[in-house]
């Protein structure tokens, strides 16, 4: 090919019947997508049922919680976070997730 000269891309359109695709086709992915496909394992059993109401004791006061931590790690948690306990709150399961 002379210099200077661009030769031309064939139209995408017009592929011809030598030249398939690379890769699998449609029928081939669908097979092996289904090869790969396991179910989700099964709920474990009296995971839905629910708990009994328990009787829970009252809440400690707060300035009985407080005294149990020690002086030291109060002051730690003052100066690194500026944490003050200004409240008991009874937390009920699964709060925290």
């Amino acid at each position: 090919m002379p210099v200077g000269q661009i030769e031309e891309a064939p139209d995408a359109d017009a592929v011809d019947s030598d030249d398939a695709p690379l890769g699998p086709g449609a029928e081939e992915e669908s097979f092996m997508a289904a090869e790969q496909y396991s179910a989700p394992p099964p709920a474990p059993r009296g995971a839905a049922t629910p708990q009994p109401a328990r009787q829970e004791a009252p809440a400690a006061r707060l300035d009985d919680l407080v005294a149990r931590i020690p002086d030291r790690t109060q002051q730690a948690l003052h100066d690194l976070l500026r944490a003050r306990f200004t409240r008991v709150r009874r937390l009920r399961e699964g709060e925290l997730r």
